[in-house]
């Protein structure tokens, strides 16, 4: 008998989210730059209006969109915080370790250098913050030797 498939990503999304991932990622690569700059713009502003709405499964969706077409510090910010809503917290910590590091996703021109260091150090904290909640197994094996494994973003 073979092992039980669990659920990736995908199947815990609604029909309107899974059509959404679809169609972008069906048009991603022929969309013109300034027409996939709007798109995402579409998709961040449905983002933040789910997230309003507390559904933030639908709101990661359009964020993972947005993201796809025109990726953002920003846009991955609010990611991060969907994925911590909605329990995927190996997930929010990683995408926040990754905004937290100063060489990813070069300052915008309309961000100042001291906003850009406060941001990146709140998604530190953040990331940080994360460690206490995610599951961890520990493993104690005869003789005392004892080995722990962390949960890994899905």
């Amino acid at each position: 008998m073979g092992a039980a498939r669990l659920p990736d990503d995908r199947d815990l999304l609604d029909t309107s989210s899974r059509a959404v991932i679809h169609a972008v990622e069906q048009t991603a690569p022929a969309v013109p730059p300034a027409q996939a700059a709007r798109l995402a713009e579409d998709h961040y502003n449905r983002g933040r209006a789910l997230m309003k709405a507390e559904r933030y499964q639908e709101a990661a969706a359009a964020f993972e969109a947005s993201q796809k077409l025109d990726p953002g510090w920003g846009t991955l910010y609010n990611l991060a915080q969907c994925y911590e809503r909605i329990g995927k917290l190996a997930s929010a910590q990683a995408t926040y370790r990754e905004l937290a590091r100063p060489d990813s996703y070069p300052r915008a021109a309309s961000v100042t250098a001291e906003f850009d260091r406060a941001r990146r150090k709140d998604a530190g904290k953040r990331a940080d913050a994360l460690d206490k909640r995610i599951p961890r197994l520990r493993m104690t094996a005869p003789g005392g030797s004892t080995s722990s494994v962390a949960s890994t973003p899905s």
